[in-house]
């Protein structure tokens, strides 16, 4: 695989990183106004049906899917 330490670093900081430091900061708030709010992760195609040539990029959108599937967040994991 021709990619990069850097680059496969770079590629989870902003597709995975990025949603565990917003929901870190903005649950916290969300629960504490006590008014609800949505939160939006954009994930793509690339988590199921991967493209050839983009293994880390295809990695990363499946996480950022499955952090909403098993997240709390989700109504169905809720009791």
């Amino acid at each position: 695989m021709e990619v990069t330490e850097d680059e496969f670093d770079k590629v989870f900081a902003v597709n995975v990183k990025s949603i565990f430091h917003s929901a870190r900061h903005f649950i916290p708030n969300l629960i504490n106004q006590g008014e609800g709010g949505s939160i939006i992760n954009i994930a793509s195609i690339g988590a199921t049906r991967p493209r050839p040539g983009l293994v880390w990029y295809n990695a990363s959108k499946a996480a950022v899917a499955n952090v909403y599937l098993h997240s709390p967040l989700n109504p169905s994991n809720r009791e």
